[in-house]
């Protein structure tokens, strides 16, 4: 009863850039409670702000997606992670990243996607993380570190400074005596001879 008639030469192409957002975040690939490293989420998918993880919890893995009305297919996704990479990393379709074993800093996770005939997104999602370094890292183990070395070549020092004035003590002690006892043998000597 109806029919449609599309002028295929009229047909434009969807240039509007596609919104993306972070759907999940997780440590080790596996369910996360976030509620150990911060206290504060973003309230639509409950992502962690700005987590502070220990130096072992430094694999994370992040899940995003673009909201498109065309086809999800055509979709292409950028990131950076900032505290890694210098420049944006294509990752085509993929929307699964992974980062193992990073090093202790400040991460700044963004992403991106775009259509075939749009620009990229116009708001960028992000997750910003801290991993904290080791205890054996830290300025103050450092400090520590560098306080005992000097406290003991310190003692080190002194219990060779005193070894050495015990020793000239002896050694005072022996010429003394050696001295007295020459000095006896002498005055005897000399009593001998005037006899």
């Amino acid at each position: 009863e109806y029919l449609a008639c599309i002028h295929t030469n009229q047909i434009v192409e969807d240039t509007i850039p596609p919104i993306i957002h972070i759907e999940t975040v997780s440590l080790f690939s596996s369910k996360t409670d976030w509620g150990n490293y911060t206290k504060t989420f973003s309230p639509f998918f409950n992502i962690p702000i700005n987590p502070i993880l220990q130096h072992d919890h430094n694999d994370i893995s992040i899940d995003f997606k673009a909201i498109t009305f065309g086809n999800e297919n055509n979709l292409r996704y950028s990131y950076k992670c900032e505290g890694i990479d210098t420049g944006w990393v294509n990752s085509e379709d993929i929307t699964h990243i992974t980062f193992a074993n990073l090093n202790a800093g400040i991460y700044n996770f963004k992403v991106r996607a775009k259509k075939p005939h749009s620009r990229w997104s116009i708001q960028e999602a992000s997750i910003m993380f801290t991993i904290l370094p080791p205890f054996w890292e830290t300025w103050w183990f450092k400090l520590i570190l560098i306080f005992s070395v000097a406290s003991m070549i310190y003692a080190i020092y002194r219990i060779r400074v005193n070894q050495l004035l015990r020793f000239i003590a002896i050694r005072n002690k022996i010429a003394s005596d050696l001295h007295d006892d020459i000095g006896s043998t002498l005055n005897s000597i000399s009593i001998y001879s005037e006899v």
